[in-house]
């Protein structure tokens, strides 16, 4: 068993089907289940039960599969610190950022940081907060630049406020929202708990939703073509500067807002690449508190 059938057995983990952990793994199907069957035999035992819809991995499978993810996620940090020792500032730094901050801040930093520091590889894995969360907790990242609070033994650093605004093609008074249809998107479940309890605290019946859409960019599409309103980051409303806002405001007055931070250990400051990201973060002109 060498670091390959670790990284297959990740795969097949993570995605809980042999074709698609193929196709992220760039083989081909069979040649994914051959090396699983020469495994099986290596340990003499059943690794995978297929199933309907996908496979589950056996008892003895589970057992193999922790001890591979722990394997490889020391083997990265070996690989981490070796580079991290350098003088230069090379290598690689796996970020993780949330969705909507990666579509309207992150390609700016990214491209700022990247003329310092050309020689660091950046290896980037976006999605909800949560999940850049959990990938953080995991040990797959350096960093997480996620948007909210969540429990958190290292280091964080502010890099913006977001305000939320309800939002429409015509002029809008928060005091009608339950009159109006409402557009919704999938998004964190902090967030639409946050949202929730926002609505619940101002209103006595439920948001009439007539559309419910699976991102923030279809969404924005359909407020655009007048079918309702939408709840929506001030973060997300640069490419539609002709929405009419209403900044959603609490019952003691104070703005909604969400705030979004740059997370990461103390320790992999060691490394070069992430004490240099960082520092730049920190550093870069960015406002805290995001005006429309």
């Amino acid at each position: 068993m060498d670091e390959k059938d670790c990284l297959f057995l990740q795969a097949l983990y993570e995605k809980k089907n042999i074709t698609q952990a193929a196709k992220s793994l760039y083989i081909s199907q069979p040649a994914l289940t051959g090396r699983i069957q020469h495994l099986e035999r290596e340990f003499n035992c059943q690794i995978l039960i297929r199933k309907s819809r996908g496979i589950e991995f056996s008892s003895e499978g589970e057992v193999l599969v922790r001890h591979t993810l722990k394997a490889l996620h020391e083997l990265q940090e070996t690989k981490d610190t070796i580079q991290g020792m350098q003088s230069a500032i090379r290598g690689t730094l796996r970020l993780g950022c949330s969705n909507i901050f990666a579509k309207f801040r992150l390609p700016a930093l990214l491209r700022l940081f990247h003329e310092e520091h050309s020689s660091v590889e950046i290896k980037l894995q976006t999605g909800f907060s949560q999940k850049i969360y959990e990938k953080l907790l995991a040990g797959s990242l350096h960093i997480g630049i996620i948007r909210g609070d969540y429990p958190w033994p290292g280091s964080r650093s502010l890099l913006c406020n977001e305000p939320y605004y309800a939002v429409s093609a015509v002029p809008i008074a928060l005091d009608r929202l339950p009159e109006l249809p409402q557009i919704h998107y999938d998004t964190d479940t902090p967030l639409q708990l946050t949202l929730s309890n926002w609505w619940f605290s101002r209103y006595k019946r439920p948001p009439r939703t007539t559309m419910e859409v699976d991102n923030v960019d279809t969404c924005l599409r359909m407020v655009q073509q007048g079918l309702g309103f939408a709840l929506i980051s001030g973060l997300c409303l640069k490419d539609a500067p002709e929405l009419y806002t209403a900044k959603l405001l609490g019952q003691n007055g104070e703005a909604l807002q969400k705030k979004t931070w740059l997370y990461y250990e103390d320790s992999s400051l060691r490394i070069n690449t992430v004490k240099a990201f960082v520092a730049f973060a920190k550093a870069a002109k960015m406002p805290h508190t995001l005006p429309l």
